[in-house]
């Protein structure tokens, strides 16, 4: 392929990571991955690949160790950079593009730690208790015979393993209970 275009990486960007994205949602030890739009002098985006892409990426309070940024270059005009965050805190992330600076780096995102779930991880209570009239769960499971669980089948029931917690059906996720007080929320 033929191509007279040039990039410029003044009009280069991430696609969909405006700064209130960037500032939430990052977790320790969890993949984040962008995408670089690459365009030209008239801000065309670039429709090959082959440009030189770096990513340069350090906590704020030890900007002597850089993280490792993998770039996988899409052959469309697009790159796809990304890191696993090894702890929480505030990272600068400069991006070049055949060795020039991007507009708006350093990019500044915030790590957090995820929110970590108090209760356990079931198929429903009355499995997970053994029974008991007495273990609650955040799903909003409704079980007759005066218990306050959950149980297979019943109305409210998820339908497959969830934190008692929360009621989330992910296993590897932040709590949505964790803010609740102690004693309710669920929990076996």
């Amino acid at each position: 392929v033929v191509t007279t275009q040039k990039v410029d990486p003044r009009n280069c960007s991430l696609d969909n990571c405006s700064e209130s994205a960037l500032a939430q949602g990052l977790k320790v030890h969890r993949r984040v991955e962008m995408t670089l739009v690459t365009k030209d002098y008239e801000g065309k985006p670039m429709t090959h690949g082959g440009i030189l892409v770096g990513g340069d990426l350090r906590y704020r309070d030890e900007e002597n160790r850089p993280v490792t940024v993998a770039v996988t270059d899409s052959r469309d005009g697009t790159y796809q950079l990304s890191f696993m965050p090894e702890r929480a805190g505030v990272m600068a992330l400069m991006i070049s593009v055949d060795g020039k600076l991007i507009e708006d780096c350093p990019y500044v995102l915030r790590i957090h730690n995820l929110r970590p779930h108090r209760g356990v991880y079931h198929c429903c209570s009355f499995c997970s208790s053994n029974g008991s009239k007495y273990a609650t769960c955040a799903c909003g499971s409704v079980m007759p015979g005066g218990y306050r669980g959950c149980g297979h089948g019943h109305e409210g029931h998820p339908g497959q393993r969830h934190w008692s917690c929360c009621g989330s059906v992910q296993e590897h996720s932040d709590c949505a209970g964790a803010w609740k007080k102690a004693g309710k929320g669920g929990g076996v």
